[in-house]
């Protein structure tokens, strides 16, 4: 009967490491897939940088100068009324 308890307690430790070897091989693989899916997004990032369409960098760039306009009438409107407020108490 221990023989038997013996024998059977080595198949569970010897299936239980080819597991745990295959689990682990499991996970290499994932990172192999996932390093292989980041080296083509990476490549694929810097030919589009370098051949893609350059009117993108246009459209970014024009967008600053209309901020900058909008905060100037936002400031010339804010000073008219500021005048129109002083020359209203003033007339007082």
């Amino acid at each position: 009967m221990n023989f038997l308890k013996i024998i059977l307690i080595g198949i569970l430790v010897v299936f239980l490491a080819f597991s745990g070897m295959w689990l682990v091989g499991v996970a290499i693989g994932l990172l192999k897939s996932l390093f292989w899916l980041f080296v083509i997004g990476l490549a694929a990032m810097t030919l589009w940088k370098m051949f893609g369409p350059k009117g993108a960098k246009q459209v970014e760039d024009a967008e600053p100068e209309n901020k900058l306009q909008n905060t100037e009438l936002t400031l010339d409107e804010y000073k008219r009324k500021l005048e129109a407020q002083l020359r209203k108490n003033s007339e007082r």
